[in-house]
Parts: structure tokens; sequence; C-alpha cells
């Protein structure tokens, strides 16, 4: 096994892409207010924040501790993913000041996120 700070092998970090992967597609309730277009372009940028998630363990050796920082992580993603939902289904009840504060709360949980645009 690979010390800390090695990089470690492709087949290594496919792994952990398609975990990071699956640990999003998984999670239910992300998309139901979403139009498909729309839900589309949330899964898409969701998985391509997985597969970050997943690349920034390339220093870690023990796949524990690997698998705990994609844990970490995915959920970050995943309570951005439904916060956008919920902000889509309800935005027609939402005050204005409400509707700032849904976004600030946004904008908070993804600050520090890897800047990925998904692919189209």
């Amino acid at each position: 096994m690979p010390e800390k700070g090695i990089e470690l092998t492709t087949v290594d970090l496919e792994g952990r892409r398609r975990l990071a992967a699956e640990m999003v597609l998984r999670s239910g309730g992300l998309t139901p207010n979403l139009e498909d277009e729309e839900a589309e372009a949330i899964l898409d940028w969701g998985l391509a924040q997985a597969e970050a998630c997943a690349l920034a363990t390339r220093g870690i050796a023990d796949e524990g501790e690997a698998r705990a920082a994609i844990e970490e992580g995915v959920k970050r993603i995943r309570r951005a993913m439904k916060l956008v939902n919920e902000l889509v289904g309800e935005r027609d009840l939402l005050s204005d000041g409400e509707m700032v504060e849904r976004l600030l709360r946004l904008i908070s949980l993804v600050a520090g996120m890897p800047v990925i645009k998904a692919a189209r």
C-alpha cells in the first residue's frame, strides 16, 4: 500500500470516482421540483463536484480515510442540490427576504467547493 503523499494509480482513483458518483446518484429527493433540463444540469454539476471530491483524495493512501473524505464532500454536494430543488419548488411562495436568505445559505454551502463547469 502506498504511503501518504504518494500519488495513487488511475485504477485507485477510478474506484473513488465511481464511489463518489454512486453516492450522488443514490440520493433521493435531489430533483423532484425540477424540469428535465434543470435536473440534468444539477445532476451534471453534482457529479462533476463528486469527481472533484474523489480526485482530491489522490494523496490519501488509506482507503477508509479517503472514503470518509469523499462522504463528507458528497454530503455537502447533496445538501446544495437539495437546497436548489427546494428553492425551485418554493420560489413562488417565498418573500424576497426569504429567497435572499436561502440563496445566501446556498452560496455559503458551496463556498470552497472546486469551481467546475458541468459538461454539456
